[in-house]
């Protein structure tokens, strides 16, 4: 899963929210997104919280305390893998055995990885900060989902986390904000967006943004098969 562009690989998911749904908790935070992982430039989202009004972050003031969003830069490697394995694991840790978990951890969020993927012109990435604390994260590039209609020159929002702690305060929405503003710096274009199938509010919530259920695809971790919904806002 996820996409191969030069030595990236992004693995990834959307973190949905952190509810109960039956026996498992509903993904993530708004979104827990997408693929994941990244590297080979995949990513699954991690929102799990209701984003409100996406306001773009670059336009507020943030009041002395407030958490603060800013790109993030090839030195940002190490904090970067270390805030998206937390995420990952206090969003979908309890689904997997442990030792896929650990493996699954191990290759997608290693250090390496993050740093290629935070060099490579064609993806970027923005961290939500509290002081000196990382607390959430969101990933775009290229689209690298698995559905005969992606095309050259179509983005993919590749990853969106906020950790339970800062959710409910509608940073996952300003977060999306500023991916959305990256994406179609230069125009509308097709966008893409991988969630996984039980995490309702983060469909929700881009059902709400014209996101449209187009397809699916298995996401591995480990021996276990996640389903994952794909989903795509065209042109115009």
């Amino acid at each position: 899963m996820g996409e191969s562009t030069g030595d990236v690989s992004y693995p990834g998911r959307h973190a949905p929210s952190p509810q109960p749904l039956s026996r498992k908790r509903e993904r993530g935070n708004l979104h827990a997104l997408h693929h994941r992982a990244f590297p080979r430039l995949q990513g699954k989202h991690g929102m799990g919280e209701s984003a409100g009004n996406a306001s773009c972050a670059c336009c507020l003031m943030p009041l002395p305390g407030e958490p603060t969003i800013r790109r993030a830069t090839p030195e940002d490697a190490g904090a970067l893998s270390r805030l998206a394995r937390r995420t990952f694991v206090e969003t979908f840790g309890h689904l997997y055995p442990d030792e896929d978990l650990q493996a699954f951890l191990a290759d997608a969020y290693a250090v390496d990885k993050q740093r290629i993927i935070l060099e490579h012109p064609d993806y970027a990435v923005w961290l939500l900060e509290q002081g000196d604390e990382a607390v959430g994260h969101a990933a775009a590039g290229p689209c690298g989902l698995p559905h005969p209609d992606v095309a050259q020159g179509d983005g993919e929002l590749k990853r969106l986390y906020v950790l339970e702690s800062h959710q409910n305060g509608g940073w996952g929405g300003r977060l999306f904000s500023e991916v959305l503003a990256w994406l179609e710096r230069e125009g509308p274009r097709t966008l893409w967006i991988g969630v996984w199938s039980e995490n309702l509010g983060a469909q929700r919530f881009y059902a709400r943004h014209g996101f449209e259920h187009v397809g699916e695809y298995e996401f591995p971790v480990g021996r276990v098969r996640d389903r994952e919904f794909i989903l795509r806002r065209g042109v115009g």
